[in-house]
């Protein structure tokens, strides 16, 4: 914000900017807001239909609906609730709410006017810079969430065992991604990972992990390497995204299990541990593990395996799930999630898949997912 504004904004009395939330609530205001209203504090958590009111007297009070109408261009007519007085906001939508820039009018015994018409110039180059960011900004994450839609898989059979999932991003793009895939060999391969964080920096290393993973699982392939790639997977993977490099990590679970759907083996980097699901068993936690990709550990991770029956179901899922909060502040947790997915046994994965989810839903109800959930699941079904 140029230097002039901020001096204004510190002394003015006629001056004020504050960020509404898409909830109408006051996010973020300058003190000049506090002070042309006459209160104590800051009015942050305040609706805006508890500060302003419409230009006309009689008319209800300001709601969400006409932020989200106004343009950015004309400016929309108002009335302080506390005083009265009228102003005029000029409303930017950007990604999570709105910009407001207000001014106080027909007052001429406040003090303040010379300097806004000084920096009227001033005022409207940082609008312009706001709505050019925030439109540059929507236009990258909707490039970003049609790349990460691209990587998800589209089959739901691969040889022996059946894929079902639920993926739903808490914004346009998330941070988690995951694949299934038939390697050369026959074996199958799926992986989850999370990158920590939300908005573009996360999305773009989790594309970028994406690419990198199935390209060097390629590239050890064309080696035709004898040995399991995973440990060497996982070095490379650290090589590639330290934690320096971007300041953001992630963590992630890759599995193979062999063309006869005998074995399933895995490596878990700091992921929330997978579950198996046999027929007339409880489900069980595989546990296991180490740090997060990025931490330049990779020698602590563990590949593990287990041996496989026909029927047997691996759910692999991210941390959006069993953080998931109730309204009174309680986590829907491991023991939840294993108890849905016990009720569910019986149903077609896909099915069972949507019901925990909707189980998930129902707990957290009415508030929405503050993080990205996914759910995969895979399934046996060879008979041996």
């Amino acid at each position: 914000m140029p230097e002039g504004l901020q001096s204004l904004l510190k002394l003015s009395e006629r001056v004020f900017y504050c960020e509404v939330s898409e909830s109408g609530a006051i996010a973020a205001c300058s003190d000049s807001l506090r002070r042309i209203l006459a209160m104590p504090e800051p009015p942050i958590g305040n609706l805006i239909e508890e500060i302003f009111l419409p230009a006309v007297p009689g008319d209800n009070r300001l709601a969400i609906t006409d932020f989200t109408a106004a343009s950015d261009i004309t400016p929309l007519l108002a009335r302080l609730v506390m005083t009265n007085r009228p102003c005029r906001l000029l409303i930017i939508s950007q990604r999570n709410g709105f910009f407001c820039w207000g001014e106080v009018i027909g007052d001429k015994s406040t003090t303040g006017l010379n300097e806004v018409s000084n920096l009227t110039g001033q005022i409207q180059e940082l609008l312009k810079q706001i709505k050019k960011q925030h439109d540059e900004l929507q236009q990258g994450l909707k490039t970003a969430a049609w790349l990460q839609h691209r990587f998800l898989p589209t089959a739901r059979k691969y040889g022996d065992v059946s894929a079902a999932w639920h993926f739903r991003p808490c914004e346009k793009i998330g941070g988690d991604y995951f694949n299934i895939f038939i390697k050369r060999d026959g074996s199958l391969a799926a992986y989850l990972l999370d990158v920590s964080g939300h908005g573009m920096a996360s999305a773009m290393l989790g594309i970028a992990a994406t690419q990198y993973i199935r390209q060097t699982i390629d590239g050890f392939e064309n080696d035709d390497l004898q040995a399991s790639i995973m440990p060497q997977l996982l070095a490379k993977l650290e090589q590639e995204f330290p934690l320096e490099r971007f300041n953001l990590y992630f963590s992630m679970i890759y599995l193979e299990i062999d063309h006869e759907c005998r074995q399933m083996k895995w490596i878990n980097a700091g992921h929330p541990d997978p579950i198996l699901l046999r027929n007339g068993e409880a489900p069980i936690l595989l546990k296991g593990g180490g740090p997060f990709v990025g931490l330049d550990q990779a020698e602590l991770v563990d590949e593990q395996q287990i041996e496989l029956k026909p029927g047997d179901r691996i759910y692999l899922y991210s941390d959006g799930i069993t953080e998931r909060r109730s309204q009174d502040g309680g986590f829907f947790g491991e023991k939840l999630l294993m108890e849905s997915l016990a009720r569910e046994n019986q149903q077609p994965l896909q099915k069972q898949t949507d019901a925990v989810i909707a189980d998930n839903d129902t707990y957290g109800a009415p508030l929405p997912p503050q993080d990205d959930i996914t759910l995969v699941g895979l399934e046996i079904v060879a008979a041996l």
